[in-house]
């Protein structure tokens, strides 16, 4: 949502996974892309047989009924299977790009696949009367290589986002930015509908503003002299002077340390960032929800 203008709001765990609401280009309309995760799965490529497999022969539980089930709201449809091994060669046209010639419902391979469906399937329909090529011609199958790669992806998306918009920022600090999207939207995925639906989207206007506060914070972090930020808060909660030096210290210490590692490689610093930054939120979220009997100076 922070790259795509057309991106409206995202559904964690409600009709779908995921369900990202677009609006279209003039007179396009608004579309919800349904989207399925398919975190545990059996070490081979995925097949038609795969696509349609029942959960104990029950009508309607197969990836794909449960997938062209979700064309029912007044929004046009299209659909998303993630996944992190790949298909076999009768689903690899749906690994191409929707605009694609070979998406065509003239091309073979389209053909191939909805008769395929259609012979496992021979009277299936969504709740709005669309059927099996509708759904080939509008799902895109979604290859992962590994959690790893996709955490790396985005960081380096939001680095050059930053860059883009002319509020560059480093890699540490992007990192950090990654760790609260994600517990943004665990918390939309945790969420319950009841009593409010709306904790379980996240907009666009929220994302945006939500990330320029962050980076102009950021800015104003890097402009303060070493620790300047953190005095001013510990000043302001009347915390002795000594405290403050030695947190200040503490703090440069620490980064001086995790800048020049002599005894752990890159890949052992960075989990132990990870883990200063883990702990430091959890002791917050604690702080918070009234879970540590202290007051802020305390804390």
């Amino acid at each position: 949502m922070l790259e795509a203008q057309e991106l409206e709001k995202i559904h964690c765990e409600t009709h779908d996974d995921i369900v990202l609401v677009r609006n279209g280009a003039a007179g396009a309309g608004r579309a919800a892309e349904y989207v399925q995760v398919k975190a545990t799965e059996q070490d081979k490529l995925w097949s038609v047989a795969d696509l349609s497999l029942r959960k104990k022969s029950k009508e309607g539980t197969s990836v794909f009924e449960i997938s062209l089930g979700r064309d029912r709201h007044q929004e046009a449809s299209t659909f998303r299977l993630v996944t992190l091994r790949p298909v076999v060669s009768e689903l690899k046209v749906l690994t191409y790009p929707r605009n694609s010639p070979s998406r065509l419902k003239t091309s073979e391979e389209h053909e191939t696949l909805c008769t395929e469906l259609r012979t496992r399937f021979p009277s299936i329909a969504s709740p709005k009367g669309n059927d099996v090529c509708f759904w080939v011609s509008h799902c895109y199958w979604d290859e992962r290589h590994s959690e790893d790669a996709v955490r790396k992806d985005n960081l380096i998306r939001l680095v050059q986002l930053a860059a883009k918009e002319g509020r560059p920022i480093l890699f540490e600090p992007a990192e950090l930015l990654l760790l609260e999207l994600r517990r943004m939207a665990k918390e939309a995925g945790d969420a319950k509908w009841d009593p409010d639906p709306n904790k379980k989207i996240i907009a666009r206007t929220f994302l945006r503003s939500w990330w320029d506060k962050r980076l102009d914070e950021l800015r104003d972090g890097a402009a303060s002299p070493s620790g300047g930020k953190l005095s001013a808060k510990m000043n302001d909660a009347d915390l002795p002077s000594e405290i403050v030096g030695l947190a200040i210290e503490l703090r440069r210490d620490y980064a001086t340390e995790v800048r020049s590692p002599r005894y752990m490689d890159l890949d052992e610093v960075s989990r132990l960032q990870r883990r200063v930054q883990s702990e430091v939120m959890t002791l917050r979220s604690r702080f918070i929800a009234g879970q540590l009997a202290l007051n802020g100076q305390e804390f």
